[in-house]
């Protein structure tokens, strides 16, 4: 499912939401940025809900007063839009200068951290995390694995399937942070 765009998507997204009231999301030469309180909103269905596989890719450019910051590039929240443990059924995001991707399985947060130091950049960055089940053998059964680039950077055995949520899936925000920069590129594939 390609989210980058409203309307020539699989999915679309209901609108833009921000801490305050609804405003435009800027779109610019092809991408869209984020001022540290918007985000895109995708109200959950089943085809959201990956539990044998996921792959999320995206390519992001982080605001430089921003490279430190936890914020989530993508995030599918586990319980409609509350932000209850275990918060998210798998996200792609960034902590202190690091990317992070997770998934959780059985109400137990997986996660692979990134230890490569200044990983997160002002620089457009295509991060992409990869997760299967220990069920799936097309996708190496059972890993999580991140990339940065192109160049793997982190790798974690984690072979549970994941939870079937009824959270939404949303661009720019997780519990309790937001994104500060631009996606240009962003694509969640699974099932």
């Amino acid at each position: 499912v390609d989210l980058t765009t409203k309307g020539s998507a699989a999915l679309d997204y209901e609108d833009v939401y921000t801490e305050s009231s609804e405003q435009p999301l800027p779109v610019a030469l092809g991408y869209l940025t984020f001022d540290g309180t918007q985000y895109l909103k995708f109200p959950d269905e089943a085809a959201l809900d990956l539990t044998t596989w996921v792959i999320i890719d995206a390519v992001v450019k982080t605001d430089a007063s921003a490279l430190n910051n936890p914020a989530a590039i993508v995030a599918k929240n586990v319980d409609g839009d509350t932000c209850a443990s275990p918060y998210n059924a798998y996200f792609l995001k960034q902590n202190n200068g690091q990317f992070q991707f997770a998934t959780t399985a059985d109400y137990g947060t997986r996660f692979l951290a990134v230890d490569t130091e200044d990983s997160v950049s002002s620089d457009w960055v295509r991060v992409t995390g990869v997760w299967s089940s220990s069920s799936d053998s097309r996708m190496g059964e059972g890993k999580m694995s991140l990339y940065v680039d192109g160049v793997l950077v982190g790798e974690k055995t984690q072979g549970d399937e994941l939870l079937v949520t009824t959270g939404s899936l949303w661009v720019g925000k997780g519990c309790g942070n937001y994104f500060t920069g631009a996606i240009k590129e962003l694509h969640v594939w699974g099932e």
